[in-house]
Protein backbone atom coordinates (compact mmCIF):
# COMPACT_ATOMS: atom_id res chain seq x y z
CA UNK A 1 0.00 0.00 0.00
CA UNK A 2 1.21 3.69 -1.10
CA UNK A 3 0.43 7.10 -0.08
CA UNK A 4 -0.09 8.86 -3.19
CA UNK A 5 -1.56 12.55 -3.81
CA UNK A 6 -3.94 11.81 -0.13
CA UNK A 7 -5.05 8.31 -0.95
CA UNK A 8 -3.69 5.46 -0.17
CA UNK A 9 -3.26 3.25 -3.30
CA UNK A 10 -2.43 -0.55 -3.26
CA UNK A 11 -0.87 -2.60 -5.01
CA UNK A 12 -3.27 -4.90 -6.95
CA UNK A 13 -3.35 -8.29 -9.00
CA UNK A 14 -5.47 -8.48 -11.62
CA UNK A 15 -6.38 -12.16 -10.29
CA UNK A 16 -7.68 -10.22 -6.74
CA UNK A 17 -10.73 -8.74 -8.96
CA UNK A 18 -12.29 -12.03 -9.35
CA UNK A 19 -15.29 -12.46 -7.53
CA UNK A 20 -15.40 -9.45 -5.87
CA UNK A 21 -18.37 -6.95 -6.53
CA UNK A 22 -19.01 -3.19 -6.63
CA UNK A 23 -21.99 -0.48 -6.52
CA UNK A 24 -21.08 2.57 -8.44
CA UNK A 25 -20.89 5.86 -6.26
CA UNK A 26 -20.04 8.40 -8.48
CA UNK A 27 -20.15 8.96 -11.85
CA UNK A 28 -17.02 11.67 -13.53
CA UNK A 29 -16.96 12.99 -10.16
CA UNK A 30 -20.55 13.27 -9.77
CA UNK A 31 -22.70 11.16 -7.30
CA UNK A 32 -25.44 9.08 -8.53
CA UNK A 33 -29.01 8.42 -7.18
CA UNK A 34 -28.88 6.51 -4.32
CA UNK A 35 -32.48 4.98 -5.35
CA UNK A 36 -30.35 3.48 -8.35
CA UNK A 37 -28.73 -0.20 -7.57
CA UNK A 38 -25.56 -0.29 -10.42
CA UNK A 39 -23.28 -3.10 -9.97
CA UNK A 40 -20.16 -3.95 -11.09
CA UNK A 41 -18.87 -8.08 -10.73
CA UNK A 42 -16.12 -10.08 -11.71
CA UNK A 43 -16.75 -13.18 -13.10
CA UNK A 44 -13.03 -13.89 -14.51
CA UNK A 45 -10.23 -11.77 -15.66
CA UNK A 46 -12.09 -11.46 -19.26
CA UNK A 47 -15.72 -10.89 -18.10
CA UNK A 48 -17.57 -8.45 -16.00
CA UNK A 49 -21.88 -8.76 -15.38
CA UNK A 50 -23.59 -6.90 -13.04
CA UNK A 51 -26.82 -5.08 -13.07
CA UNK A 52 -27.10 -1.16 -15.05
CA UNK A 53 -29.74 0.06 -12.72
CA UNK A 54 -32.29 -1.17 -15.01
CA UNK A 55 -31.05 -3.97 -17.33
CA UNK A 56 -28.66 -7.17 -16.41
CA UNK A 57 -25.22 -6.78 -18.11
CA UNK A 58 -22.52 -8.78 -19.17
CA UNK A 59 -18.83 -8.01 -21.09
CA UNK A 60 -15.70 -9.14 -22.42
CA UNK A 61 -13.28 -7.96 -20.73
CA UNK A 62 -9.26 -7.29 -21.35
CA UNK A 63 -6.95 -6.76 -17.72
CA UNK A 64 -3.21 -6.32 -17.35
CA UNK A 65 -0.93 -5.03 -14.85
CA UNK A 66 0.76 -2.16 -15.98
CA UNK A 67 4.46 -1.85 -16.41
CA UNK A 68 6.80 -1.09 -14.70
CA UNK A 69 5.44 -3.85 -11.68
CA UNK A 70 5.66 -1.03 -9.52
CA UNK A 71 2.93 0.81 -10.90
CA UNK A 72 -0.86 0.91 -9.18
CA UNK A 73 -2.60 0.81 -12.34
CA UNK A 74 -3.92 -2.12 -14.13
CA UNK A 75 -5.01 -1.59 -17.93
CA UNK A 76 -8.71 -1.72 -18.15
CA UNK A 77 -10.79 -2.18 -21.38
CA UNK A 78 -14.71 -3.54 -21.81
CA UNK A 79 -14.68 -5.27 -25.55
CA UNK A 80 -18.07 -6.09 -26.00
CA UNK A 81 -21.26 -5.64 -24.07
CA UNK A 82 -24.38 -7.27 -24.13
CA UNK A 83 -27.43 -5.45 -22.50
CA UNK A 84 -30.97 -6.93 -21.56
CA UNK A 85 -33.77 -4.46 -23.31
CA UNK A 86 -36.08 -3.38 -20.41
CA UNK A 87 -37.74 -0.70 -19.40
CA UNK A 88 -37.29 1.71 -16.62
CA UNK A 89 -38.57 5.16 -15.41
CA UNK A 90 -36.38 8.18 -17.52
CA UNK A 91 -34.31 9.22 -14.78
CA UNK A 92 -32.88 4.92 -14.47
CA UNK A 93 -32.62 4.95 -18.18
CA UNK A 94 -30.28 8.02 -18.06
CA UNK A 95 -28.11 7.00 -15.73
CA UNK A 96 -27.77 3.48 -17.01
CA UNK A 97 -26.96 4.84 -20.70
CA UNK A 98 -24.26 6.95 -18.86
CA UNK A 99 -23.16 4.65 -17.20
CA UNK A 100 -22.88 1.90 -20.27
CA UNK A 101 -21.16 4.95 -22.05
CA UNK A 102 -18.46 5.74 -19.54
CA UNK A 103 -17.90 2.24 -18.87
CA UNK A 104 -16.39 1.79 -22.34
CA UNK A 105 -14.45 4.50 -22.43
CA UNK A 106 -12.54 3.59 -19.22
CA UNK A 107 -8.35 2.53 -19.85
CA UNK A 108 -7.18 2.45 -16.38
CA UNK A 109 -8.29 0.50 -13.25
CA UNK A 110 -7.18 1.52 -9.31
CA UNK A 111 -7.78 0.58 -5.54
CA UNK A 112 -7.52 3.69 -3.39
CA UNK A 113 -8.78 3.47 -0.04
CA UNK A 114 -11.39 1.26 -0.04
CA UNK A 115 -12.60 2.74 -4.04
CA UNK A 116 -12.27 0.59 -6.97
CA UNK A 117 -11.73 3.61 -9.51
CA UNK A 118 -11.63 3.50 -13.13
CA UNK A 119 -10.19 6.11 -15.34
CA UNK A 120 -10.20 7.44 -18.80
CA UNK A 121 -6.93 7.46 -20.80
CA UNK A 122 -6.25 11.15 -19.79
CA UNK A 123 -6.01 9.90 -16.18
CA UNK A 124 -9.62 11.31 -15.42
CA UNK A 125 -11.76 9.98 -12.50
CA UNK A 126 -15.02 8.27 -14.51
CA UNK A 127 -16.22 5.73 -12.57
CA UNK A 128 -15.92 5.43 -8.45
CA UNK A 129 -16.76 2.15 -6.52
CA UNK A 130 -17.75 0.50 -3.31
CA UNK A 131 -17.44 -2.86 -2.63
CA UNK A 132 -20.44 -4.79 -1.88
CA UNK A 133 -19.88 -7.32 1.17
CA UNK A 134 -22.10 -10.25 1.13
CA UNK A 135 -22.85 -12.66 4.05
CA UNK A 136 -21.90 -16.19 3.24
CA UNK A 137 -25.77 -16.61 2.59
CA UNK A 138 -26.91 -13.33 1.17
CA UNK A 139 -28.19 -13.89 -2.49
CA UNK A 140 -29.28 -11.70 -5.01
CA UNK A 141 -31.09 -12.98 -8.11
CA UNK A 142 -30.12 -12.43 -11.19
CA UNK A 143 -33.14 -13.95 -13.47
CA UNK A 144 -36.30 -15.80 -12.12
CA UNK A 145 -38.92 -17.02 -14.99
CA UNK A 146 -41.34 -19.88 -15.57
CA UNK A 147 -40.89 -22.00 -18.63
CA UNK A 148 -43.66 -24.64 -19.85
CA UNK A 149 -42.59 -26.93 -17.42
CA UNK A 150 -39.55 -25.76 -15.35
CA UNK A 151 -39.25 -22.89 -13.55
CA UNK A 152 -35.48 -21.58 -13.54
CA UNK A 153 -33.79 -19.27 -10.39
CA UNK A 154 -30.02 -18.01 -11.28
CA UNK A 155 -28.44 -16.09 -8.47
CA UNK A 156 -25.28 -14.91 -7.04
CA UNK A 157 -24.34 -15.84 -3.32
CA UNK A 158 -20.93 -15.69 -1.92
CA UNK A 159 -19.41 -14.25 -4.78
CA UNK A 160 -20.56 -17.19 -7.02
CA UNK A 161 -23.19 -17.28 -9.69
CA UNK A 162 -25.35 -20.13 -9.16
CA UNK A 163 -28.76 -21.74 -10.61
CA UNK A 164 -32.14 -23.95 -8.82
CA UNK A 165 -34.57 -25.62 -11.52
CA UNK A 166 -37.54 -26.69 -10.32
CA UNK A 167 -39.88 -29.14 -12.58
CA UNK A 168 -43.27 -27.77 -11.74
CA UNK A 169 -44.96 -31.21 -13.15
CA UNK A 170 -43.14 -33.60 -10.58
CA UNK A 171 -42.73 -30.75 -8.10
CA UNK A 172 -39.06 -31.67 -7.59
CA UNK A 173 -36.04 -29.26 -7.49
CA UNK A 174 -33.66 -31.40 -9.89
CA UNK A 175 -31.14 -28.56 -10.04
CA UNK A 176 -30.15 -27.11 -6.74
CA UNK A 177 -27.35 -24.21 -6.10
CA UNK A 178 -25.34 -25.53 -9.15
CA UNK A 179 -22.47 -23.63 -10.35
CA UNK A 180 -22.78 -21.75 -13.52
CA UNK A 181 -20.18 -20.26 -16.16
CA UNK A 182 -21.21 -17.24 -17.37
CA UNK A 183 -20.57 -16.09 -20.99
CA UNK A 184 -21.47 -13.38 -23.65
CA UNK A 185 -23.07 -14.43 -27.51
CA UNK A 186 -23.86 -12.91 -30.50
CA UNK A 187 -27.56 -13.84 -28.48
CA UNK A 188 -27.54 -12.41 -25.43
CA UNK A 189 -25.87 -13.57 -22.18
CA UNK A 190 -25.55 -17.25 -21.47
CA UNK A 191 -25.51 -19.05 -18.12
CA UNK A 192 -24.24 -22.62 -18.27
CA UNK A 193 -24.31 -25.33 -15.30
CA UNK A 194 -20.40 -25.90 -15.10
CA UNK A 195 -21.00 -29.74 -13.25
CA UNK A 196 -23.59 -32.37 -13.84
CA UNK A 197 -24.52 -34.99 -16.48
CA UNK A 198 -27.69 -32.60 -17.92
CA UNK A 199 -26.71 -30.05 -19.72
CA UNK A 200 -28.26 -27.27 -18.88
CA UNK A 201 -28.48 -23.56 -20.61
CA UNK A 202 -30.06 -20.58 -20.15
CA UNK A 203 -30.01 -17.24 -22.59
CA UNK A 204 -31.46 -13.98 -21.63
CA UNK A 205 -31.16 -12.15 -25.29
CA UNK A 206 -30.01 -8.60 -25.87
CA UNK A 207 -33.50 -7.81 -27.47
CA UNK A 208 -35.47 -8.20 -24.49
CA UNK A 209 -37.23 -11.16 -25.55
CA UNK A 210 -37.94 -14.04 -22.92
CA UNK A 211 -35.29 -15.76 -21.83
CA UNK A 212 -34.80 -19.57 -22.70
CA UNK A 213 -34.40 -22.67 -21.19
CA UNK A 214 -32.35 -25.27 -23.17
CA UNK A 215 -32.33 -29.18 -21.40
CA UNK A 216 -29.04 -30.98 -23.22
CA UNK A 217 -30.25 -28.93 -26.51
CA UNK A 218 -34.02 -29.27 -26.16
CA UNK A 219 -35.86 -25.73 -25.64
CA UNK A 220 -38.46 -25.79 -22.35
CA UNK A 221 -40.58 -23.26 -24.02
CA UNK A 222 -42.17 -20.50 -22.32
CA UNK A 223 -45.90 -20.96 -22.06
CA UNK A 224 -48.25 -18.97 -25.02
Amino acid sequence: MTWTSGKFMTHLSVYQLVNTEWLLEEISGIAVNDCIQTTLYFDSTHHISGHGGCNLYGAELSLRSEAPPSHLGIRFMVLAIAVTQKLCPPVVMEQEKLYFQVLQEAQQLQLEDTNLVLYTEESKSCLRFTQLRSTAYAEETLIAFEAHRNTVHIFRQNGQTRMNIYDKHDRITWLRGVLVAVELTTEGIQYTNVRGETKVVVVVPRSGAAATLTINGEIDRAPL
